[in-house]
């Protein structure tokens, strides 16, 4: 009777303990599934980011494009009408030379190698050289936010790789307690069949 008594005690102190740790497990997996659920809200955050980051970009990569090609199609405009007013100047300055009626008239150079009395193209000039500094400044400012988006998409990476990490971790994690949390379900059936069959078979020896 005493050996029946400690043996249902003890049964029932093994389940006891059973039931205790299936619920500290049960508490664990729900804040492993919280845990899971935040980093994958997180990670489409992160993804969301990155993809508009990227987007802008693209976009800010096309503009700099844009800035860079109207720069070379002033340049070259710039040169070609230089050139062409050289090409002028020479060609009056050679007819001039040649001429006796008016060889002894002088014609005003400037520095840049342009007749100074042709406000025509000293102000096509200006304006051609107005415009180059303005493409200028816009390309440096386009560069500037060029460096940023790609700093700003590289910390982007960054934590989204750092996410994918703790996700990993997270899924990693998860089979061990998914498994420790049935093997003590099934310790403590195995636990509660066995003090049955005590029981039954107390019960069925004589007294």
């Amino acid at each position: 009777m005493f050996l029946m008594q400690f043996l249902v005690q003890e049964a029932e102190e093994n389940a006891d303990k059973c039931t205790s740790e299936l619920e500290r497990l049960k508490c664990e997996l729900v804040r492993s599934e919280e845990e899971k659920k935040r980093l994958e809200e997180q990670l489409v955050q992160v993804k969301d980011m990155l993809k508009r980051e990227v987007e802008k970009a693209e976009e800010d990569n096309r503009r700099n494009c844009s800035i860079i090609d109207g720069y070379k199609a002033i340049c070259e405009r710039l040169d070609k009408e230089q050139q062409g007013a050289r090409n002028s100047l020479n060609s009056l300055m050679s007819l001039v030379a040649s001429c006796e009626k008016c060889s002894h008239l002088e014609l005003k150079v400037g520095a840049n190698g342009s007749p100074t009395n042709n406000k025509g193209i000293e102000e096509s000039d200006s304006h051609l050289m107005q415009r180059v500094t303005e493409l200028e400044l816009e390309l440096a400012q386009a560069k500037l936010a060029q460096v940023e988006a790609e700093c700003k998409n590289q910390d982007l990476t960054h934590k989204l790789g750092a996410t994918l990490s703790e996700m990993q971790a997270a899924r990693n994690s998860w089979p061990p307690w998914l498994s420790k949390t049935l093997t003590s379900i099934k310790e403590a059936a195995v636990n509660k069949g066995t003090l049955q069959r005590r029981e039954s078979d107390s019960a069925d020896s004589p007294a």
